[in-house]
């Protein structure tokens, strides 16, 4: 194939992927219910405005939700897992009727998706090429936790434009700035604080003072608005939450699987210990990875990142959207690695985390030996791990270590 059909080839990869995520996006913009999980969160919002404690389980305030649900056609689970720095953030399009605080999430999600794109290309090439962006365009336009994301519009954009922001900023050694952006998505999805680990182990302390002053900005100003009982109702709800594992075949967590799996056929104390010997081991390793003299710190912050998705109680399929940032990592790292098993490990990550697959409407495979067929997902996360460990040790540029 000559130059000019391999761009023009890689040219149409890239719109066709494009189009059919802006054709998918049309779709679910003009749909009967469109983006129900923004719809909960609008009227979360709305209420804590109002002065309830959503967190309460008051009668009168799941009455109040039930009639704000009925009345904009969604319907969720009145109990929120978010916090009230997330609702603070939300408050904006609260103030607004339904349906235009809905087109502009989208907007607004939108308009911090593609910034977050043009981020993470810079972080992984100082100059992309025209390949550089096609290729990109494809493996970000055709994951399908992507429409996930898109249909239940979660803070996935929001958190993914932080995140970006916070391993392109520390690249270039503005570390301050780099903790407050992670501090920002931290308390938008608290699972993500495992990555503090990463600061405290390269004693990154300007970084962690960043991350303590954005905890101070956004939380001390959630805790004025609506209230310390509010926040201290939030955290007796969310530390109850945690301490079950919730075995929903929506929960693509390393510990549901293996209660879902265990189930019928172990003890659940035998799947609680594997549990926790599967975290301390993926933490281990997490460690003595990012110990190695000389490591770049954008496969570093990679490696905690999926840490968290490995550790987390808790993780909707729309979340793996977080993971754009170690996969384009990885891929642009492997431009200068020869080794072909290294290239099979990434292609059946990305395969397994990015296609479009279930088995939720077969209830035989939901729990025991069967459920072993719905492990897919979770594969495609331990092998991204795996090969981010692997990049690391095969990492050889001492001037990218600058935590």
């Amino acid at each position: 194939m000559t130059i000019e059909k391999r761009s023009f080839f890689l040219i149409l990869v890239a719109l066709f992927s494009i189009l059919t995520y802006l054709h998918f996006t049309a779709k679910e913009t003009v749909a009967d219910k469109p983006f129900p999980d923004f719809g909960h969160y609008w009227s979360m919002s709305r209420l804590l405005m109002s002065g309830q404690d959503i967190w309460s389980g008051n009668r009168a305030v799941l009455d109040n939700y039930a009639n704000l649900a009925k009345d904009n056609q969604f319907d969720l689970p009145v109990i929120p897992l978010h916090s009230i720095g997330f609702f603070l953030l939300v408050v904006p399009f609260a103030l607004m009727p339904f349906p235009l605080a809905a087109i502009a999430w989208l907007i607004l999600g939108h308009i911090l998706f593609f910034a977050a794109i043009w981020l993470l290309i810079k972080t992984c090439r100082n100059k992309p090429t025209l390949e550089d962006w096609c290729i990109s365009a494809f493996f970000i336009f055709s994951f399908w936790p992507l429409r996930e994301q898109t249909h239940m519009m979660q803070p996935n954009f929001l958190i993914l434009f932080f995140l970006a922001l916070s391993v392109f900023l520390m690249l270039r050694n503005r570390m301050l700035l780099a903790g407050a952006s992670l501090g920002f998505a931290i308390q938008i999805r608290e699972y993500l604080a495992v990555m503090l680990l990463l600061l405290l182990l390269k004693k990154n302390w300007r970084a962690i003072i960043g991350v303590i002053l954005a905890v101070i900005l956004l939380r001390g100003a959630a805790i004025i608005a609506f209230g310390w009982p509010v926040e201290m109702s939030y955290w007796k709800y969310i530390l109850s939450f945690g301490r079950a594992i919730h075995l929903s075949m929506h929960n693509f967590s390393f510990p549901a699987y293996i209660y879902r799996f265990g189930q019928g056929l172990l003890d659940r104390s035998l799947c609680s210990l594997f549990a926790v010997f599967s975290s301390l081991l993926f933490l281990g390793l997490s460690v003595f990875w990012t110990r190695k003299k000389g490591a770049d710190i954008s496969l570093i912050f990679s490696i905690f990142l999926v840490l968290c998705f490995l550790v987390a109680p808790w993780i909707h399929e729309s979340h793996y959207v977080a993971l754009y940032i170690p996969i384009l990592i990885c891929w642009f790292k492997l431009e200068n690695n020869s080794k072909y098993s290294l290239f099979v490990i990434f292609v059946m990550s990305y395969l397994l985390l990015g296609l479009r697959y279930s088995l939720i409407g077969f209830p035989r495979f939901y729990y025991g030996a069967f459920s072993f067929f719905n492990f897919g997902k979770l594969l495609g996360v331990i092998l991204l791990f795996l090969l981010v460990g692997r990049l690391i040790l095969n990492d050889n540029k001492p001037e990218n270590n600058v935590l």
